[in-house]
């Protein structure tokens, strides 16, 4: 059963179902990510506490902006989860040292595509 769920989410992602999803929700994650310049590396760099301070609540703002998209992906939430640490990994320049977080060159651009492959990764 659990296998049969998991092909059908795999194929939705393949069928483009997750390319329209992403594109309703880049306009609102753009925002949200520029908020990760906010907080310190620590909390960034600590998937729980990323998840806890940052993932959380841009789930919840895309959940309220979007009209009920997320909702057109299953598993969404888990998904997105994974999804953003994916973009964490990809998009944010961790300076320990300085306990200073930047958003790297282009990631705005780039956004679309790792959140693309971030779903991907749990289809």
């Amino acid at each position: 059963m659990f296998n049969k769920l998991k092909n059908i989410a795999g194929k939705t992602m393949e069928n483009g179902m997750a390319e329209k999803a992403i594109d309703k929700l880049c306009p609102e994650l753009k925002t949200q990510l520029e908020k990760l310049k906010n907080f310190n590396a620590s909390e960034i760099s600590c998937d729980e506490t990323f998840t806890q301070k940052f993932t959380k609540p841009a789930q919840i703002a895309l959940a309220a902006s979007t009209y009920g998209v997320t909702k057109m992906i299953p598993g969404f939430e888990d998904r997105f989860s994974s999804a953003m640490l994916h973009c964490r990994n990809e998009l944010c320049v961790i300076d320990q040292e300085q306990g200073k977080v930047s958003l790297a060159t282009e990631a705005m651009n780039r956004l679309p595509q790792v959140l693309q492959e971030g779903f991907k990764k749990t289809a």
